[in-house]
């Protein structure tokens, strides 16, 4: 049975002695490990595309999380549609939208249609 390990957790045992500055931020570590590719990024997206279709919403927003903080545009997109449902985390238009725009960014497909909807969701209230 393969376990997912948290990114972070990864990143960490990738990079224990290895000269890494100690005083590194968490997610330095994980987008250096992405770097040199000690974490496995598409892995890590299919384990919580597998969680979120399971309905395991908690885990799948942690792992799109992780993943959208490094610049995973897939992750981005599918953090924001989890900040407009609410699935996994409490409601939030404005990281909806921070994430959103973070996807479009990095051109993933359908973003921009999806930022205007989230748009015009948070006017209306």
């Amino acid at each position: 049975m393969l376990i997912a390990l948290p990114a972070i957790v990864l990143a960490a045992t990738a990079y224990a002695g290895s000269g890494v500055d100690a005083e590194a931020q968490p997610t330095q570590l994980v987008a250096r490990a992405v770097a040199a590719e000690t974490i496995d990024a598409a892995g890590q997206l299919a384990m919580g595309n597998a969680a979120y279709r399971r309905g395991e919403y908690d885990y799948a927003f942690r792992v799109y999380r992780e993943m959208a903080v490094l610049g995973v545009a897939e992750a981005q997109y599918r953090l924001a549609l989890m900040y407009v449902s609410g699935q996994g985390t409490r409601k939030s238009p404005s990281q909806a939208q921070h994430w959103m725009n973070a996807a479009l960014e990095r051109g993933y497909p359908g973003a921009a249609e999806a930022l205007g909807l989230i748009r015009a969701m948070s006017a209306q209230g």
